[in-house]
């Protein structure tokens, strides 16, 4: 019964000491985010640019499309939507620190 209370604990400082070291990098990044949190918001802008170039820019060129076309349009708006909501979530996981406008 020692043993595994002296495991849990073991376990315990573990978890808290890598807990620790994951918030003081976040605290001091810069960015005030992880850096797979850049990556992600990075590739998520590309992708909401892309989709936001492939729409029709005018009512008018909506007109004289095929079916092709108006679902390739349907899942760029989606593409666009998704990404909005994704940028929205990283953007409240960054760390707001001490001067103001870490963003």
């Amino acid at each position: 019964m020692a043993f595994g209370l002296a495991g849990n604990i073991i376990q315990f400082v573990d978890f808290t000491s890598k807990l620790f070291l994951a918030t003081q990098r976040l605290y001091v990044s810069k960015s005030g985010t992880k850096a797979e949190h850049l990556e992600l918001e990075s590739l998520t802008q590309n992708i909401k640019e892309l989709a936001e170039r492939a729409k029709p820019h005018s009512l008018s060129d909506t007109w004289n499309i095929s079916t092709h076309e108006k679902t390739l349009a349907d899942l760029g708006n989606q593409c666009i939507e998704v990404s909005n909501e994704l940028l929205s979530v990283l953007e409240s996981l960054k760390v707001k620190g001490k001067s103001g406008n870490r963003s």
